[in-house]
């Protein structure tokens, strides 16, 4: 899916945020960090951040599957190995013990 309007950055076009909604039960948010050319001598920089999301609690195979995923796309989108940080996982809701 692609919410919002195309960002124009020069002669191409690009999606601020775009978002996978996977029949695994995730969900796969990409959205670009800035609409600014990078420099070519840099040898890193950062362009995207991603969010792995999954309904309910998964073992980390599933998590990992779906970064190497990520990976593999966003590499042929760049045409060129990417590289990806992380992962953070975290709990976006408050944990009861019974």
């Amino acid at each position: 899916m692609h919410h919002g309007d195309a960002i124009k950055a020069g002669r191409a076009f690009f999606g601020g945020r775009l978002q996978y909604v996977g029949p695994d039960s995730v969900t796969v948010t990409l959205d670009r960090l800035s609409s600014e050319k990078q420099s070519s001598r840099s040898l890193f920089g950062f362009t995207h951040v991603a969010d792995i999301a999954f309904d309910r609690p998964r073992p980390l195979e599933d998590f990992e599957s779906q970064a190497t995923m990520l990976f593999r796309v966003l590499s042929l989108m760049r045409g060129r190995w990417v590289g990806l940080l992380g992962p953070w996982l975290y709990v976006d809701h408050t944990l009861q013990t019974i």
